[in-house]
């Protein structure tokens, strides 16, 4: 026999009974003290989780409201970090929430070497919640092509973990007891279909199991506190470990037995006849709770050992129910997680469209059941159908049902949801039974310990401190391209001042002005303190399963290709220039425009920007130097123009008398168009030329470098491989990353992307609707040209 390691792992819970009784009214009380907040859950979809170096992890970031499964209206901050395999951060990064929804990108540059990856996304408030796990992480694996390429698999050690729990925390002599079974191996996954029997010391079989295809399985018996038991594993008839088993018995006690029938959850509290004398007549309360509303059941033992309740599932939370039996003195005595499946309404769709010409695929989806709601989002991971790169360990069901409800690691928890049937829910219940207690902590409850050390986050939070020297009371914080200027008017002597919900672009800077009484900006200098300055640390681990790693044969020749520059080898003919760079300059400014643009040649440098601009047909624009005003309007519509000078917005009074020797160009858009998240009629930007505007400009405004700004969304850049019939594209190839999609009011799901490449491919859909409605779907589609 070879060596096996066995873990018996039994959860105890020791108690007494006292006279004190104990008010169910109480307990809610207590209860809804403890989880009287709001709190969020997230979920990141990933394109994929295997990539190798010049790839993109594109993903979708999902928060919802932990109790309604609605996207979160509330969260706008969201922080993502990816660590490598010794927990150093690679990668971090701040995102903005729109509607519980954000996406974003990380590129797997030459940071990233082959190995195990972690990516992790919370908001701060989630921080003081880590022992539910309502923050997102995942594993996800870099691939080293000049070493995994043909190299045959490791074979994982044949130690096995044998994993024997009873239903509800302890064995209880005398009673037939329900117990489960997790077999693993020594990474962590389970072993599948393995049969097992428990045998006496007579060889005697008491009972019998047989392993799921993730290696759990649960069997029932009455043990004997006298008896000594063996348990054999069996592979294909053939004996694989034989191993004692004594369970730790005690004489006295309760247990929770949990089943389910049609519409009811039945919860039977059993006792033994040694205990019965002793808790006759005394209350005990059966509570039923899902994190935020409780509901309790007075429980009496008279003259049975045992007291059965039926329980609607109508009467019960969707997704996790934690049960649990607390004693007379608040002490919980068992507990049992419960899985409700009432009432989840995950939607599924028909292919309506499959359309491919040249190298443009179509798809069209239709889902009968939905319900038009004011918001929804999908994301689509779209791989070639043969694909070993997308290996989930959850699903956006699995994240926020069931995962920040339970302690201990999930294999393939998506599995539960993606086919739901009698088997599934046989499954799940089982896997439940293995859990052991929820993450939840009845002493943090009656004790009310569950104090919020950090701040839910709304954007970056500025506090301006005026320096005592300093007697301005008027301050102008200049626009950014995400927000408008705004004018601060200070009552004399106050010298600080804070300015919320700011969301500037990573790396933006952002200007303040001091304005005196005659309307003249000039610089200042001011102390500003940002909240949040740094992202927030998560050192909570969550239970997760290492990545089994993957080899791969390519059959075509690598040493002459560079999957480092997927993103950016390209081969380009030989060309003859023969435009001047300063028209190939003038071009690309022009190109990269939805207005006119007019360069400032010499000639024109003497010219006051009011007399430039009304010798253009739809601008008219007047000075008055008695007043010192300017006004710029559009000719069509008497509309006032949005002016810009170098990406900032002026009031256009600043504008007057204003000289146009050092400008580079002018760029005029009329019509109705946006500039940043600002709409207006028209606007007018200007350009200043770099070398003349240093010489020239008069410093009118003070720069201060922001700490942390937020990440845009960027667009998800394929890859281009030097061929799509190999096995490496086949197994490892990416086709299209779409992180933001809408069913229309029809439920129909309508989306383009570039496919070159043969004709069968793997659609991986994750979503969910306004009214909490999930979507969760993985299809084949096989096109015809």
């Amino acid at each position: 026999m070879k060596k096996t390691t066995i873990l018996f792992l039994i959860l105890c819970c020791s108690y007494t009974f006292s006279q004190n009784k104990l008010n169910g009214k109480d307990l809610k009380n207590a209860y809804d003290k403890y989880t009287n907040s709001y709190q969020e859950v997230v979920f990141a979809h990933l394109n994929k989780d295997k990539l190798i170096q010049g790839e993109a992890l594109g993903f979708t970031a999902y928060v919802l409201h932990k109790q309604s499964k609605k996207p979160s209206e509330l969260t706008k901050n969201l922080y993502c970090v990816i660590e490598d395999e010794n927990k150093n951060i690679v990668r971090k990064k701040l995102y903005k929430v729109e509607n519980g929804i954000a996406n974003g990108i990380f590129n797997i540059d030459s940071k990233f070497k082959g190995g195990n990856y972690t990516f992790k996304t919370y908001t701060n408030y989630m921080l003081n919640f880590t022992d539910q796990q309502n923050y997102y992480s995942s594993n996800f694996q870099v691939l080293d092509v000049t070493l995994d390429i043909n190299i045959a698999k490791i074979n994982r050690s044949k130690s096995l973990d044998v994993q024997l729990l009873p239903e509800s925390g302890h064995y209880l002599y005398n009673t037939n007891n329900t117990v489960g079974v997790v077999v693993k191996d020594s990474l962590g996954y389970g072993v599948a279909n393995l049969k097992g029997q428990i045998i006496t010391n007579e060889n005697k079989t008491v009972s019998s199991f047989a392993l799921n295809h993730l290696g759990i399985s649960r069997f029932s018996f009455t043990p004997d506190i006298t008896e000594s038991y063996t348990i054999v594993l069996k592979e294909k008839n053939k004996i694989i470990l034989e191993k004692s088993y004594r369970p730790n018995v005690k004489i006295n006690g309760i247990i929770l037995k949990v089943g389910y029938n049609g519409e009811n959850c039945i919860v039977s509290v059993k006792t033994n006849a040694e205990t019965l004398p002793k808790i006759t007549n005394k209350k005990f309360v059966l509570s039923i709770h899902d994190g935020k509303q409780l509901n309790h059941l007075d429980i009496v033992f008279n003259d049975k050992t045992e007291v059965t309740k039926k329980i609607p599932f109508s009467y019960m939370a969707k997704g996790i129910n934690v049960i649990t039996l607390l004693s007379d003195n608040n002490i919980p005595i068992a507990e049992r997680l419960f899985f409700n499946y009432h009432n989840l309404n995950i939607l599924k769709s028909k292919v309506t469209l499959e359309q491919k010409r040249d190298t443009a695929s179509s798809i069209s989806l239709n889902y009968s059941k939905f319900r038009e709601s004011q918001f929804n989002n999908v994301s689509i991971s779209i791989l070639p159908s043969q694909t070993k790169s997308y290996n989930k360990n959850t699903n956006i069901i699995s994240q926020t049902l069931l995962l920040p409800y339970i302690k201990g690691t999930i294999e393939k928890s998506g599995y539960y949801f993606k086919e739901i049937n009698k088997k599934t829910k046989y499954d799940l219940d089982n896997l439940l039974i293995t859990q052991g207690w929820s993450s939840y902590n009845w002493s943090n409850i009656f004790n009310n310990n569950n104090i919020k050390r950090f701040n839910f986050e709304r954007g970056i939070s500025l506090k301006i401190n005026i320096p005592k020297k300093e007697k301005a009371t008027r301050f102008y914080l200049h626009n950014t391209s995400q927000t408008r200027p705004e004018s601060f008017e200070l009552n004399k002597g106050v010298k600080t001042f804070i300015y919320d919900n700011f969301y500037p672009k990573d790396k933006e800077p952002i200007y303040f002005s001091k304005i005196n009484k005659k309307g003249e900006a000039s610089t200042i200098g001011l102390y500003v303190q940002y909240f949040p300055s740094t992202i927030p640390t998560l050192n909570k681990d969550a239970n997760r399963l290492r990545l089994k790693k993957e080899y791969f044969t390519i059959e075509e020749d690598t040493e002459n290709f560079s999957y480092l520059n997927l993103n950016r080898t390209q081969i380009l003919d030989e060309i003859e220039i023969k435009t001047s760079l300063e028209d190939m300059r003038r071009n690309s400014i022009k190109n990269a425009t939805r207005g006119e643009v007019f360069f400032i040649e010499e000639r024109d440098r003497e010219t006051t920007l009011a007399d430039y601009l009304n010798d253009i047909p739809y601008v008219f624009a007047e000075e008055d130097f008695i007043k010192k005003t300017f006004r710029s309007f559009n000719r069509n519509n008497g509309e006032p123009y949005t002016m810009v000078v170098d990406g900032v917005e002026k009031r256009q009074r600043e504008l007057h008398n204003f000289l146009l020797d050092y400008i580079d160009f002018i760029d005029i858009d009329p019509y109705n168009r946006s500039y940043g998240d600002i709409m207006s009629m028209g606007a007018i930007k200007i350009t200043t030329h770099p070398e003349r505007y240093k010489a020239t400009i008069k410093q009118t405004k003070s720069k201060f470098n922001v700490p942390l700004g937020f990440t845009a969304s960027k667009t998800f850049y394929k890859p281009l491989y030097p061929t799509y019939k190999d096995s490496f594209f086949k197994e490892f190839g990416v086709i299209d990353w779409l992180p933001i999609n809408e069913i229309d009011s029809n439920g129909n799901l309508s989306f383009s992307f570039w496919n070159n490449q043969p004709n069968s491919y793997k659609l991986f859909i994750e979503g969910v609707t306004a009214d909490g409605d999930f979507i969760f779907e993985e299809k084949i589609i096989s096109m015809i040209k």
